[in-house]
């Protein structure tokens, strides 16, 4: 083996201290914008759960109305961010991020903090449309008043 040949495994052998910091530099903003985004996808797969908890205890309440033959009525409680079934023991609370409106009109008793909407045992509703926002991201929950079919639609 030569000197010359020596030298150049020498220099083969590894990275140099520049280089490393320069692919920790880069490694460390990568992760500092995938961080970012994914909290904001965190947060948004959050309200995305919240809002397909209401509209499945929506859709429960159609269910029971028919299957048990009575009103089955699905109310809003504002002032503790509450939503229940008329069926049920224990109330489901919305998140504070999660902003809601009603579509005045169509929803059922109203009095500043508590409104409801009826399903009936026929499979018919008193029908309304809720709006629900949490930052950038927007949805409505439409309930068809002939046949209390429940929608969910996602604004993007």
């Amino acid at each position: 083996m030569t000197v010359a040949s020596s030298y150049r495994k020498e220099l083969e052998a590894g990275f140099t201290l520049l280089e490393l910091l320069l692919v920790l530099t880069i490694i460390i903003l990568t992760i500092g914008v995938v961080g970012v985004n994914f909290s904001s996808a965190v947060e948004r797969a959050r309200m995305q759960k919240a809002v397909w908890g209401m509209v499945v205890v929506m859709r429960t309440a159609r269910v029971q109305a028919v299957k048990q033959g009575k009103t089955v009525d699905f109310s809003l409680i504002r002032d503790d961010r509450q939503y229940q079934l008329s069926t049920e023991e224990e109330p489901h609370v919305w998140p504070e991020a999660l902003n809601l409106q009603l579509k005045a009109g169509e929803w059922g008793p109203y009095d500043g903090a508590y409104e409801a909407i009826y399903f009936y045992p026929d499979g018919s509703s008193s029908g309304g449309e809720l709006f629900l926002t949490s930052g950038k991201n927007a949805w409505s929950i439409s309930v068809d008043w002939l046949t209390g079919q429940v929608v969910l639609n996602e604004s993007k």
